[in-house]
């Protein structure tokens, strides 16, 4: 290390914090950095600044957003919807089909022919 030259803004290995460069008002980077600061300070500022405006359009979504009450109101009258449903398909179970509603039609009119027939034949003269 006889060949080291120490310029008067650095520390040796016993000054110190462990030697190197104090970082004090004599370095020589200290503009640099301060350069850097400066630039990391405006892309901090850019991205605060879009930050604010994605968080003022998540407000305004959010008042579109279902709330507990709206999601419980919901579940309420889909569970109505299911009764009226239940209902209305127990309804139509009930209710005669087609080939029913024609037997006993047909079974009617043969009824009504047959007591015909016998009143004209034995009764009404």
């Amino acid at each position: 290390m006889s060949n080291v030259t120490r310029l008067p803004f650095e520390r040796g290995p016993d000054e110190g914090n462990g030697g190197g460069s104090s970082g004090g008002p004599q370095d020589p980077m200290l503009e640099k950095r301060i350069e850097n600061l400066e630039v990391e300070v405006r892309e901090i500022r850019n991205t605060t600044s879009r930050l604010e405006i994605l968080l003022t359009e998540i407000r305004a979504n959010l008042a579109n957003v279902a709330t507990r009450d709206d999601i419980q109101n919901i579940r309420t009258d889909t569970a109505k919807s299911r009764e009226d449903l239940a209902r209305i398909q127990g309804r139509l179970e009930n209710m005669p089909s087609v080939w029913q509603m024609i037997t006993v039609i047909l079974g009617s009119q043969i009824a009504l022919a047959g007591l015909l027939f016998t009143a004209i034949k034995f009764g009404i003269k």
